[in-house]
């Protein structure tokens, strides 16, 4: 985030010079014009990098003239609206334009000369950057926030002559159509819900028309009065006339070629010509920074109090009432506003609003929700029901799946979209509106709980239907999207008691856990619930979460045989796997009694390697010899491979690794022929492994760089982020070590989540760049994960650090106990980069006090002493 300081201004500032270079003494210029500090040329360099983080490394260059913004065109709403001025499509810009001209830094002397500068956009703004009203429809307050949907609106209208802004009851609809109009070149505005008279008679009172003689309005008489100009008819509230309303529209859409109808209704008119734009609440109202909490502070702003960027916090509270619907948050307007003034005062939170209790934000929030919500046909009702308990949306194939094959789901989705109670999301997901859901958690629903926890089973399910089969690539990438949605049901299930669905559901979550790298919460998820469960008659042992204090849930067997295969998939690591290994083979005895070869197999494998990393190589030859009599039995060439791939890490161990980096290079050949393109490349990593064991760096990076390829077409971003994390190490130990690579590698762990790769990057990078923010979070990231490694980095840290910099009065003694207490990493050079940092050995270890400071300075480095607004650079002089 760039945040709302003045590193916000210098962005605008860049975005009012298109393709000029501005010097940094302009700049300084600019931001202070009348006493710079004198650190204000560092405070510029430090804002810069604040918008690089933000907005990506490239998107601000210095070109040896000064800074340039370097950002695509469509990504600077200025720059669209001159490009929709330089195109002469007036109208477009104007909807565009919420003004006024650069939002809170209009009044400086720069953005003045900037938005006199541009002849362009005369007609489009006056003289305050506000948009020009080009008709009768002139708004009478400030629209906030909505350039998403106005731009949505703009480009519907743009396809087609009627579009119905759709959304519950006060979520802004007219408003929205009001600034649409407030751009148009003819516009006018009709309530259909309030007025007296037919309301054919209002629209020709909006029009203009001059017949006023005339009371028999109709269709045809006001076609005849719009005739063949170019104009914007906006019909409000049309719920109140649905059928009356449609038939007028299609009658004047078919006799004006040039009249365009914006309609605003809580649910669609039904027009074969419409085009349906669901306006939902805003989805950040616990946002500080968010469009809810800016129209608070704009409506409180009207009633005559500032906002401090203090007071946000305490409005996003208030926000998170309202369930994001505007109505609701101007309700809230008068109350908010009294607790800004006694919180300034010191006189704690308000007192209870005093308005009527038909007027509170929640009243608001309720009538409308269940107004929507009442209008819907029965198997709309179930299925809306059963999606509710999905926190992170759906596809519309989820949606079919949950509605039923009794029910049509085109048809329940056109009924959620046409009341408004569904709009898009990121990734083409569709998902409910917060108030929405809220109604919905509150109603008692075991059956939607129910349906939607066997969907999701099932569409989990689908990556691996057979155990011992390789995982299905497009199942697989179904799955990790529902991934979300699986922890937020798990966490219904287990408040509802339901721990044997909970089981299966983890269960089925388990392939997609592993290979899309979220080893730490799959491992945990289904550990514990493995902990939880236990087959009758049998005793679980030997798992990692504990028992001692979980309610125990029997489970049948085999299930549980299946969840403890799904635990050592997830958790992925050589510590979790050689911690399960008394668990899978408890397991894998109940799959051979049970008579399942095919999970008995997979649940061996898993135990060999374990075994193996704990190095009892004699226990894991009797499990693989046990899974080739199964791949025999099976007939089946995947169990076979699995075999052979532990009989090549076999040789590895003996000491051939040539010979076992040949043999993993040949079963990759095979997984990849049946399609088990994660499986292969697992295989070839191994084997670049035993290149280098043996000191063959060639062959190493050569198959390092082809499982790359594979884990990217085979959709296990797990797999691939240990793949990058490997190839930068050894690209490190040959010394050509790319930043590139770094960064690549980075961006995809830190997308998995795995902390101790991301530090050992983070320490590669860091020393790269000279950065100490990197290597600082670095640490932290390895304090949490790996300390062996963490005393590696924080060395790294104090060397770009200045000389009298605090960290460096504690480091010593924190490296020393991190030394003493957790050794030293492999290799000789990072080993003596930590003894030089320890020092001379001091008895006593790290106070308490000393470990407190040591993290608030981290901290403090990581966020670039945010509380003095310097950059790190200033403490360097």
């Amino acid at each position: 985030m760039i945040g709302r300081g003045q590193a916000r201004e210098l962005l605008a500032l860049l975005v009012a010079h298109p393709g000029a270079a501005l010097h940094t003494d302009a700049v300084v210029e600019e931001l202070w014009p009348d006493d710079p500090p004198a650190t204000a040329t560092t405070i510029v360099h430090g804002h810069v990098r604040r918008i690089r983080r933000a907005l990506g490394a490239s998107s601000v260059v210095h070109d040896g003239h000064g800074y340039r913004l370097e950002l695509p065109s469509t990504a600077v709403d200025l720059w669209v609206v001159h490009a929709a001025v330089r195109a002469g499509d007036h109208r477009l810009a104007r909807s565009l334009w919420s003004g006024p001209a650069f939002g809170p830094y209009a009044d400086r002397a720069w953005a003045r000369r900037a938005v006199a500068a541009h002849d362009l956009l005369r007609g489009i703004i006056d003289e305050n950057g506000r948009a020009t009203r080009a008709g009768r429809v002139l708004p009478v307050d400030r629209l906030v926030g909505r350039r998403r949907e106005l731009a949505a609106v703009a480009a519907a209208l743009a396809r087609s002559r009627l579009v119905s802004i759709v959304g519950l009851g006060g979520v802004g609809k007219s408003r929205l159509a009001l600034e649409i109009a407030a751009g148009a070149a003819r516009a006018h505005q009709v309530d259909v819900g309030v007025g007296a008279g037919p309301m054919t008679s209002r629209i020709a009172d909006a029009i203009g028309s001059t017949a006023t003689g005339e009371r028999n309005w109709d269709g045809r008489t006001i076609a005849s009065t719009l005739g063949r100009r170019e104009s914007l008819l906006v019909l409000d509230g049309c719920e109140h006339a649905l059928t009356e309303v449609a038939a007028l529209a299609d009658e004047l859409l078919g006799s004006c070629p040039e009249l365009r109808i914006l309609a605003t209704s809580r649910t669609a008119l039904g027009s074969p010509a419409e085009q349906v734009v669901p306006l939902l609440p805003f989805d950040d109202p616990g946002d500080p920074d968010g469009d809810a909490v800016d129209l608070l502070a704009d409506r409180i702003a009207t009633l005559g109090l500032p906002v401090d960027p203090g007071d946000r916090r305490r409005l996003a509270a208030v926000c998170v009432g309202t369930a994001g619907i505007p109505l609701a948050i101007e309700l809230a307007a008068t109350e908010a506003t009294f607790g800004i003034d006694q919180a300034a005062r010191g006189n704690g939170p308000a007192h209870a609003s005093a308005e009527p209790a038909a007027a509170r934000p929640a009243d608001v929030v309720d009538a409308a929700v269940r107004h929507a919500l009442g209008r819907l046909t029965r198997g709309a009702k179930h299925t809306i029901r059963r999606v509710a308990h999905l926190d992170h949306g759906f596809t519309p194939a989820l949606l079919a799946d949950l509605a039923g094959p009794d029910v049509s789901a085109p048809g329940v989705l056109h009924e959620l979209h046409a009341e408004g109670l569904v709009g898009t999301r990121p990734g083409r997901r569709l998902g409910l509106p917060d108030a929405v859901r809220g109604a919905l958690a509150g109603q008692s629903d075991v059956e939607g709980l129910g349906v939607a926890t066997v969907v999701l089973t099932d569409t989990l399910g689908a990556v691996r239907p057979d155990s011992a089969r390789p995982i299905v690539r497009s199942a697989l990438a179904v799955a990790v999207a529902e991934l979300p949605n699986v922890g937020a049901l798990l966490r219904t299930l287990d408040g509802a008691g339901r721990h044997a669905e909970a089981l299966r559901l983890a269960t089925a979550a388990g392939d997609a856990w592993g290979e899309h790298g979220h080893w730490k919460r799959g491992g945990k998820v289904i550990g514990d619930l493995v902990a939880r469960t236990r087959p009758d008659g049998v005793e679980s042992s030997g798992t990692t979460a504990r028992t001692n204090d979980l309610e125990r849930v029997a489970v049948d067997a085999l299930e549980w045989a299946a969840a403890v295969r799904a635990l050592a998939t997830a958790s992925a690591t050589y510590a979790a796997v050689r911690s399960l290994t008394e668990t899978l083979a408890l397991a894998a005895t109940i799959a051979r009694c049970e008579g399942v070869p095919n999970l008995e197999a997979h649940l061996r494998f898993q135990l060999a390697m374990g075994l193996g990393y704990g190095g009892d190589e004699d226990a894991a030859a009797v499990q693989q010899d046990r899974i080739r009599t199964l791949a025999d039995h099976l007939d089946d060439d995947y169990v076979r491979a699995c075999a052979d791939h532990l009989a090549a890490l076999g040789r590895l161990v003996s000491g051939d690794a040539a010979g076992g980096a040949v043999e993993l290079e040949k079963i990759a050949d095979r997984l990849t022929a049946m399609g088990a393109i994660a499986d292969a490349a697992r295989a070839l990593r191994m084997a670049a492994l035993a290149w280098r064991t043996g000191a063959s760096g060639e062959p190493a990076y050569r198959d390092l760089k082809a499982a790359e390829a594979l884990a990217l077409e085979g959709h296990s971003l797990g797999t691939l982020a240990t793949i990058r994390s490997d190839i930068v190490e050894l690209r490190h130990e040959r010394g050509d070590l790319d930043r590139r690579d770094v960064v690549d590698a980075l961006d995809t762990v830190l997308g998995v989540g795995n902390l101790r790769a991301a530090g050992l990057l983070g320490i590669r990078l860091g020393s790269i760049d000279g950065d100490p923010r990197t290597l600082a979070g670095a640490t932290l990231d390895l304090l949490e994960s790996d300390r062996a490694w963490a005393a590696v980095a924080l060395a790294a840290l104090v060397q770009v650090l200045p000389n009298r910099h605090r960290l460096q009065t504690v480091a010593p003694a924190v490296a020393r106990r991190l030394r003493d207490q957790w050794g030293s990493p492999l290799g000789a050079d990072e080993s003596l980069t930590v003894d030089r940092l320890c020092g001379p050995k001091t008895d006593g270890p790290a106070s308490d006090a000393v470990d407190a400071e040591f993290d608030e300075l981290l901290r403090e480095i990581v966020h670039e002493r945010a509380s003095t607004g310097r950059a790190l650079e200033s403490d360097r002089r």
